[in-house]
């Protein structure tokens, strides 16, 4: 990990704090699986507009609130990071939520199992 930092910068901070950001992000990147796997299933279905929706307000929005919220006492380069794995949660459960229900309408209406 730390070979990949030196391909960008040799100074010893830099790669400390990439170091400390790759170590808090890494274990949370499982939970964007879930925003992709469910962004896509409902693409194809057709559907692209309310994904997208959902995607730019957490993923965007969510962390601009994120930044200004949790990190204006005393801020860190560790709370900034966290933010992604805080809005790919928020993310996962509303896009979640919604293909649960998308896909209820559609089985309804017998279009899936057609």
């Amino acid at each position: 990990s730390s070979v990949l930092l030196l391909m960008f910068t040799s100074d010893a901070k830099v790669i400390e704090q990439g170091l400390e950001g790759m170590r808090a992000i890494a274990p949370y990147y499982v939970i964007s699986v879930f925003n992709e796997i469910f962004t896509s299933a409902l693409s194809g279905l057709g559907d692209v507009t309310i994904p997208t929706i959902i995607n730019v307000l957490t993923l965007c929005g969510g962390r601009v609130v994120w930044v200004m919220v949790v990190n204006s006492n005393n801020p860190t380069l560790y709370k900034i990071i966290l933010s992604c794995p805080a809005t790919w949660l928020m993310c996962a459960v509303l896009i979640s939520l919604y293909y649960l229900y998308k896909t209820r309408i559609l089985h309804s209406f017998d279009i899936i199992n057609n």
